[in-house]
């Protein structure tokens, strides 16, 4: 009557290791695989959160100061444009006032040559002759002084479009600026979700090792049970008589049985344990 009493306790054992044995674990892609900025797997969670903060914030302080450099340079330009024009203006200016007072002294001259006319011929032939020289040289001065102002607006001409070409350029590597700001945002999306997805995988990987611990408990714990009654058995056929021989031998078989299915559950739990493992290393 023990026996069989043994017998269904060890059979309802059996049931119940089937009933709680996990299924088969496979190693995931991308799971328990170490780097080289994260050497151990668990906890690349915890390690680029820090360093992507720092990056971030060394980009953040990189392009606040290239746009206020930016900024400032476009400020330079727009000023010198201002002076420029304001130069321009003024050569202007006075290219006109030189014009009409170079005009007026004409009407002048002009004025004093009809009334020279009016004396005599000789008079008038040698005051023309001498007013003829003084317009004549007058107006190559004029003529040299509104080539030195044209030369000058030129200049002026010049500086405006090499403005107006600094600013269009300062404008340009603002924009870049703007597009490598965004880029760069997007990287850090980029960075978050990556972030997000080792941490699920962590979390992942960390509830797959807790199964398979609680599995290799179990077994180990159902193995050992197995061997107590193996010794205890044994200790009953060597040391009883002819009676305890018999449910002893009828038991051997059972015990054995159960001693090898606990080794194959052990077994295969180290099977799923040793790939993980070098994946792991590698």
């Amino acid at each position: 009557m023990r026996a069989s009493g043994a017998g269904r306790r060890r059979s309802s054992r059996r049931r119940c290791w089937r009933r709680r044995r996990p299924p088969p674990l496979t190693p995931r892609a991308g799971l328990g695989q170490a780097s080289a900025s994260h050497p151990h797997p668990f906890k690349a969670e915890f390690l680029p959160q820090a360093e992507a903060t720092r990056v971030v914030a060394e980009y953040q302080q990189e392009l606040r100061e290239e746009t206020a450099r930016q900024r400032e340079a476009h400020a330079e330009a727009g000023r010198k444009l201002a002076s420029v024009e304001a130069a321009e203006e003024e050569v202007r200016k006075a290219g006109a006032k030189a014009v009409q007072s170079l005009m007026a002294e004409f009407q002048v001259l002009r004025a004093e040559a009809e009334e020279a006319r009016k004396t005599t011929e000789q008079q008038v032939l040698a005051r023309e002759a001498e007013q003829f020289m003084a317009i004549s040289n007058r107006a190559s001065e004029i003529g040299s002084s509104l080539e030195e102002y044209g030369s000058q607006l030129r200049r002026a001409e010049d500086d405006v479009e090499a403005c107006r070409a600094s600013v269009r350029q300062a404008e340009a590597r603002l924009q870049q600026s703007e597009e490598a700001a965004e880029e760069l945002g997007q990287r850090f999306g980029e960075v978050g979700r990556a972030l997000s997805g080792l941490q699920s995988q962590s979390r992942e990987h960390k509830q797959a090792a807790g199964e398979l611990r609680a599995s290799l408990q179990a077994s180990v714990k159902a193995l050992e049970g197995s061997v107590a009654e193996l010794a205890r058995d044994a200790v009953d056929a060597a040391g009883g008589g002819r009676e305890s021989r018999r449910p002893a031998g009828g038991r051997q078989p059972r015990l054995a049985s159960d001693a090898r299915v606990a080794a194959q559950c052990v077994c295969g739990a180290l099977s799923r344990v040793v790939p993980m493992t070098a994946a792991r290393n590698a």
